[in-house]
């Protein structure tokens, strides 16, 4: 049997271990002396099912969600009410050696009070082969990646699920499946470092817009008051603009640069119907990108006389069939109550197919659409777009886009310039000029119409009909020319040439 030790030695060590306590929380004072930031607290008193800490770097996030998830592991939420005790929680983050031993994991044990722990021990809670930390109430933390399998993210329910940087979407969907049970709260922490991803599309722009019950929180690093401005500055200075945008404001940028910067929602998406469809005033025009295995795109748009277009109708589909688009352009036509004046349209349509001999175009024309097949100079088409875009203090707009064309709308905010393969090319050779072709094809149907004409102001497209009906009946190889924008009686059909024969000379003399 061991001696026991006297009382004097045991006071002694006692009061060493209190002096190693006091010196250890006023270095690193845990969560009974947290005291939040303005945009944390905003974070923390947020009640809705749904919580993005959004920000730029050093603004407080990963704090934010693991003092988060002790409060509500402990049960000892200072400005909500959360279930009682024991609550089943996770934390997911980008891997286990830079994401959760790094980052998550050292904040959790940073703010965690001994009090809540096994014994006032890390090592008697923290279970390093399931990696899960057990309170001393009973609740339980367990830490995640996201590149584990996806079936290592299903199991039971749980009560909160915190995913520290942007999860992969399917990672996301399957961790809302074990919240369902308890009706559970998830919170994401990020910086928008990847550009105009999923969670812009999904979380952050329904939540603003008040379609989702989540709840947004957007911190700039200047937010921080813990941060010197002088020391963001210096690390700021060699970022790009738009990984600036990213690190520091927390804001979603496309990576490889928006092609179209000056698109706003609040100033090109419209709610309301800017012309009548109806009105003989306004023209009226339709575009299309041809696909099979991607989608075939349709757009419909009003001209004004001043050259202002309003986009205000699409058709978004893949594998369907011509016979299937056209069914359906026409129920949209005839819901509209017009015939478009120009349809114009992918100019791969006049590429015939080896096992019919007919092309995508004359398999339109068959069913009663007929497409004119449009300019494919990409660099002039967007050109011309972010012109009719362009808007500032002085200057409105002369495109806008109605809420209903989802793709169009979505693709818009997307669109961006190639990158080069690697940092190391990058840094060697200029931007890119070429966009990223992927999710295109909206915006390929509306480049189409502005790149078909060379101005929309009415007097400009009296002068380009004469021009362009000779290029289209060149192409269909009618003679005379057939006016697609404005049909005539074609007055070389009423007579024909007069054959000389011997009949026409008996009837002369009859005369």
């Amino acid at each position: 049997m061991a001696p026991r030790k006297n009382n004097s030695l045991q006071l002694t060590e006692m009061f060493r271990d209190l002096q190693e306590g006091i010196r250890a929380s006023a270095v690193s004072p845990n969560i009974l002396a947290y005291k939040p930031h303005p945009k944390q607290e905003e974070f923390h008193r947020a009640t809705t099912k749904g919580r993005l800490y959004i920000g730029g770097n050093r603004g407080g996030k990963t704090v934010g969600g693991a003092t988060e998830s002790i409060w509500w592991c402990s049960g000892t939420h200072p400005y909500q009410r959360v279930p009682r005790p024991p609550i089943r929680g996770r934390c997911i983050s980008v891997d286990f050696t830079n994401g959760v031993e790094a980052i998550v994991k050292p904040e959790i044990k940073r703010w965690i009070a001994p009090s809540m722990l096994i014994n006032g021990s890390w090592e008697d809670s923290y279970n390093t082969n399931t990696r899960t930390l057990t309170f001393s109430n009973g609740s339980f933390l367990e830490f995640k990646s996201y590149d584990q399998d996806l079936d290592k993210h299903a199991g039971t329910s749980r009560h909160f699920v915190w995913f520290d940087e942007e999860p992969p979407h399917a990672i996301f969907e399957e961790n809302m499946m074990r919240l369902i049970d308890t009706d559970g709260h998830w919170w994401l922490t990020m910086t928008p470092v990847e550009g105009y991803t999923w969670t812009a599309e999904e979380l952050y722009e329904p939540a603003l817009k008040g379609q989702k019950e989540i709840y947004v929180v957007q911190v700039d690093m200047l937010d921080n008051p813990y941060l010197n401005h002088k020391s963001i500055e210096e690390a700021m200075s060699h970022l790009s603009p738009e990984d600036r945008e990213a690190r520091q404001k927390g804001i979603y940028v496309m990576q490889g640069g928006l092609i179209f910067k000056k698109f706003r929602g609040d100033i090109h998406v419209r709610e309301d119907m800017m012309f009548d469809p109806r009105d003989p005033n306004v023209r009226f025009y339709a575009s299309m990108d041809h696909g099979i295995n991607n989608a075939t795109a349709w757009l419909w748009h009003l001209v004004h006389d001043d050259g202002t277009v309003f986009t205000f109708k699409e058709h978004y589909q893949a594998d369907w069939t011509i016979r299937q688009h056209v069914r359906e352009i026409k129920k949209i036509e005839y819901g509209i109550g017009r015939i478009p004046e120009l349809r114009v349209g992918d100019p791969s349509i006049k590429q015939r197919e080896t096992q019919t001999g007919l092309s995508n175009q004359i398999a339109y024309s068959q069913l009663g659409i007929y497409i004119a097949p449009a300019n494919n100079n990409i660099d002039a088409g967007i050109a011309k777009m972010q012109d009719y875009l362009y808007w500032d203090e002085k200057t409105k707009p002369k495109w806008y886009i109605h809420d209903s064309c989802y793709n169009l709308i979505k693709e818009m905010r997307k669109y961006r310039w190639k990158e080069w393969d690697s940092r190391k090319l990058k840094d060697k050779n200029n931007k890119r000029e070429q966009p990223h072709q992927k999710d295109d094809h909206a915006i390929d149907s509306a480049r189409y119409l502005f790149s078909f004409l060379p101005d929309l102001k009415r007097e400009q497209v009296k002068e380009d009909k004469r021009r362009l009906n000779e290029q289209i009946a060149a192409q269909l190889r009618a003679v005379p020319s057939i006016d697609l924008m404005a049909p005539r009686i074609d007055t070389n059909l009423l007579s024909r040439p007069r054959v000389h024969t011997e009949w026409n000379e008996i009837d002369d003399g009859m005369h």
